[in-house]
């Protein structure tokens, strides 16, 4: 398969840039920042099937230069994975004072980030064969999620921000439906990330864990598909989360 993967350069979008590479993959990888970026030790172990490139996905310029790099390489995508995010402001409720332009780049990040990556790539996606969107979503975004850290009075911009993530892709797979293509929003687990700018120790996952089950869940995607539908809304290991 031939995969565009967006916010390569550490964590969760590292470990699935290797990950699929290990399975014989072609990964188009946008990183953020290549100066600092995780992905340059792959380089050399993979320098047929690894393409790399700058990509912003709150820039319009950064996002359609990086697909004609694409471009240059492929006529089709098999797979878009929006991946690239930012946490922004977890602590403050409504009574405190709120960051908005803050908020805005996290949506603009999170939610919008998605969407200009499809849109420009989706001339690219609708020549694959596979005509896959996934998107790392969260249980946070989720309206009636009982999990007790998604249930928060604070994290207004992140928790919105994966809503609009759901949102986005329920659009986009009315559109892929009847030309063969569907959406899986994942929810990837609580992972020790640096999201909060250190390593979270607490959680439960390496990302290099659930970039695994990721990659089982894009080979095995119409599995997860309900009857007659081209989109679904689970998280890394395949359970059904509610919208």
């Amino acid at each position: 398969m031939k995969l565009l993967i967006t916010g390569t350069d550490h964590g969760l979008g590292r470990a699935m840039a290797e990950e699929f590479l290990k399975r014989g993959n072609t990964v188009y990888a946008g990183e953020y920042c290549q100066a600092t970026s995780l992905l340059n030790e792959l380089e050399g172990k993979y320098p047929d099937t690894l393409i790399r490139f700058p990509l912003d996905v709150t820039s319009d310029s950064s996002v359609r230069d990086a697909v004609e790099v694409v471009k240059q390489h492929t006529d089709s995508l098999d797979i878009i994975l929006n991946n690239a995010a930012i946490l922004g402001d977890i602590e403050k409720s409504i009574l405190d004072d709120l960051d908005f332009d803050e908020m805005v780049r996290v949506f603009d990040t999170n939610a919008v980030g998605d969407l200009r990556v499809c849109h420009y790539a989706m001339p690219l996606l609708l020549s694959g064969k596979t005509k896959l969107v996934l998107d790392i979503s969260s249980e946070a975004g989720s309206m009636r999620t009982t999990h007790p850290g998604c249930t928060e009075h604070r994290c207004f911009a992140y928790f919105m921000s994966k809503a609009g993530v759901n949102m986005g892709g329920k659009i986009i797979a009315t559109f892929l439906k009847d030309k063969g293509g569907h959406v899986l929003l994942v929810h990837p687990l609580w992972m020790k990330t640096f999201m909060r700018g250190e390593q979270d120790t607490a959680a439960t996952f390496y990302p290099e864990e659930v970039a695994v089950m990721i990659a089982d869940l894009a080979e095995s995607y119409p599995d997860y598909m309900p009857e007659g539908e081209n989109i679904n809304f689970i998280d890394a290991q395949g359970n059904q989360l509610l919208w």
